[in-house]
């Protein structure tokens, strides 16, 4: 379940100097905001600009700050988030986007982190999670796939581990095992299965193991 941690960092953009008139400008002459102001301050729809000349920022602004329905985008061109923002964060429902253009996660936002339910991809574009978050970790009730996109876990997740009731597969789809997880291990009562799809084994495990009391059974 491991994921590039980098594309969680949002470049900040400071709108400190965006105040004053309708079209503000960096010193090598290029815009840096271009739209609405209220009271002094940005408000209603607007653009801001990079010092390259790139967009950083088109959406909506309150007192100075991303704030409503938005676009982000990076310093070469290229979406990073669309969605609803509060307060200059991500907030609310919204997508994010790999550095190729597809969707990394589709999905609740809050504080700028995956919170909430919502579907988390691959660079490929197949669904790895779809399910809970928070904080940026799969927590909660959810499915992680396959890069075939068939279910290999379907149950709880606790900071992005298997942890409390779930059911593993096998690549066929079958069964392999029903029960509680800890650490993404059996662990605790369970039913381990062939892939035929006739019990192994039901009873108690620790750690991947059978421990404790249990049944054994022959393949039929």
């Amino acid at each position: 379940m491991e994921r590039n941690s980098s594309h969680f960092k949002k470049k900040k953009f400071d709108l400190e100097d965006c105040i004053g008139q309708n079209i503000q400008y960096y010193g090598n002459g290029k815009k840096m905001y271009e739209g609405a102001f209220k009271d002094g301050k940005i408000n209603g729809k607007g653009i801001c600009y990079f010092e390259s000349g790139e967009k950083a920022y088109e959406g909506d602004f309150k007192d100075g700050k991303f704030n409503g329905q938005g676009i982000n985008y990076n310093e070469s061109g290229k979406k990073m988030y669309e969605g609803n923002f509060k307060d200059g964060k991500y907030c609310g429902h919204g997508l994010k986007y790999y550095e190729n253009g597809k969707k990394m996660y589709e999905g609740n936002f809050k504080d700028n982190n995956f919170d909430g339910q919502g579907t988390y991809y691959n660079e490929s574009g197949g669904k790895m999670y779809e399910g809970d978050f928070k904080d940026n970790n799969f927590d909660g009730q959810g499915i992680y796939y396959r890069e075939s996109e068939k279910k290999m876990y379907e149950g709880d997740f606790k900071d992005d581990k298997y942890c409390g009731h779930g059911i593993k597969y096998y690549e066929n789809g079958k069964k392999m095992y029903e029960g509680n997880f800890k650490d993404n291990n059996f662990d605790g009562q369970g039913i381990f299965y062939y892939e035929s799809g006739g019990k192994v084994y039901e009873g108690n495990f620790k750690d991947n193991k059978y421990c404790g009391q249990g049944i054994y059974y022959r393949e039929s």
